[in-house]
C-alpha cells in the first residue's frame, strides 16, 4: 500500500484501499483500488509485484476524482435492477446491490449500482453497472466465456448418426463453473473442474497451468476463441489415432464425462455424495479422467474412478 501510495503521490490514504492478493513460492502480488468518499472504483486500479523486498512490477489505472459524481444516489436501487433484468432477460442474484464508481471511455467518472443478473435457462450471467442518477444501462461483464464442442450428442448412439456442434452445453446448476475453469484457472484444453480427457500418460490440471509443462496429452481449442471443432475420420484404422481423430476424440470424451457429471449431479450426485469434481466448493476434490486412447491396443478408452482417500494397515 505504502509503495503504491508513494508511486501515485497519493496523500490522502482514504482514497486507496485494498482488493485482494496472494503469495506463491516465488513472488508476492498485491492489487488496490481507488476510492473517493469511501466508495471504491469498480475499474480503476493498481497491481504490485514483489520478489522479496525488491518490487518487480507495477501498473496503476487511477484517475483524477475532480471530474467525479455526487457519491449519493438519487435514484432507488430496486428500480435500476428492474430496468437491468429487463434489458438483459435475466433475474437478480446477488442478496444486495453496491455502490462503485465508473471510469468510462471518455474519462467521465459516473456513480453506478452494482448488480448480478443471471438466466439460468440461457446460460447467461451478467454483472451490470447501472447510473445511480439517471437509471441509464451504463456498463456490463459478461461471465460466461462461451464454449464450442462438435461432438456425437449424449442422445446418440453411432457416429453415423453423426455430429453436432454444441454451445456452452454445461448445466450452470450442476456446473456453476463451467466446464473449463477448476476454480482457480480457466483453460482453453480440454481439462477442468469435473473432467481431464487425455490420451497416454495422465496429466493433470497442475501440468496444464505451468507455463513449463507440455498440454500435448490433451486437446487444445483450435483457434483464439473457445472452439474444439475437429471431426472424426471413420475410414481410418482405429489404432492410427492421427490428430484430427485423436483431438475429436478427446472432444468428445471431454464432453461425454462432464455432461455425465451435470445430469447426475440433479439426481443427488453433489459433492455431499462424493461427485468427480477438483475444486468441491469446500467438500473435498477429484475429478474424473477420461482417456481418449492410451495406446497399448484397440478399444482401450476409459474412466477411471479411483478410490478416495487411503487405505491403512496399521
Amino acid at each position: 500500500m505504502s509503495f503504491v501510495q508513494s508511486q501515485l503521490n497519493i496523500t490522502d490514504p482514504s482514497t486507496i484501499g485494498w482488493k485482494s492478493g496472494f503469495k506463491s513460492d516465488v513472488a508476492e502480488f498485491g492489487y488496490v483500488r481507488q476510492c473517493y468518499d469511501g466508495i471504491p472504483f469498480a475499474n480503476a486500479v493498481a497491481n504490485v509485484g514483489m520478489i522479496g523486498d525488491r518490487v518487480v512490477s507495477f501498473a496503476s489505472s487511477f484517475v483524477p476524482v475532480t471530474t467525479s459524481s455526487s457519491s449519493y444516489s438519487s435514484s432507488n436501487s430496486s428500480s435500476s435492477s428492474s430496468s437491468s433484468f429487463s434489458s438483459l432477460s435475466g433475474t437478480f442474484f446477488n442478496p444486495s446491490s453496491r455502490l462503485e464508481y465508473l471510469v468510462r471511455p471518455d474519462g467521465t467518472i459516473k456513480l453506478a449500482h452494482v448488480f448480478q443478473v443471471r438466466n439460468t435457462s440461457e446460460g447467461t450471467w451478467y454483472e451490470a453497472f447501472v447510473d445511480a442518477h439517471s437509471g441509464e444501462l451504463m456498463s456490463v461483464t459478461d461471465f460466461v466465456a462461451e464454449a464450442t464442442y462438435k461432438v456425437l450428442p449424449i442422445e446418440k448412439e453411432y457416429i453415423t448418426e453423426g455430429l453436432e456442434t454444441l454451445v456452452d452445453p454445461e448445466d450452470l446448476q450442476s456446473s456453476p463453473l463451467g466446464w473449463l475453469n477448476d476454480g482457480q484457472d480457466e483453460f482453453t484444453a480440454t481439462a477442468g473442474n469435473n473432467a481431464i480427457a487425455f490420451k497416454g500418460q495422465q496429466i493433470s490440471l497442475d501440468a496444464l497451468t505451468s507455463a513449463s509443462s507440455s498440454v500435448s496429452s490433451s486437446t487444445s481449442s483450435s483457434g483464439q476463441q473457445i472452439i474444439f471443432d475437429f471431426t472424426y475420420d471413420d475410414t481410418l484404422s482405429p489404432t492410427s489415432l492421427r490428430s484430427e481423430n485423436l483431438d475429436a476424440s478427446r472432444t468428445n470424451a471431454f464432453y461425454i464425462v462432464n455432461t455425465f457429471h451435470d445430469v447426475l449431479y440433479r439426481y443427488g450426485f453433489t459433492e455431499q455424495a462424493f461427485n468427480f469434481q477438483n475444486d468441491n466448493f469446500g467438500l473435498g476434490n477429484g475429478n474424473g479422467n477420461g482417456d481418449g486412447g492410451p495406446g497399448g491396443g484397440v478399444g482401450e478408452g476409459s474412466c477411471v474412478d479411483i478410490g478416495a482417500g487411503w487405505e491403512w494397515d496399521e
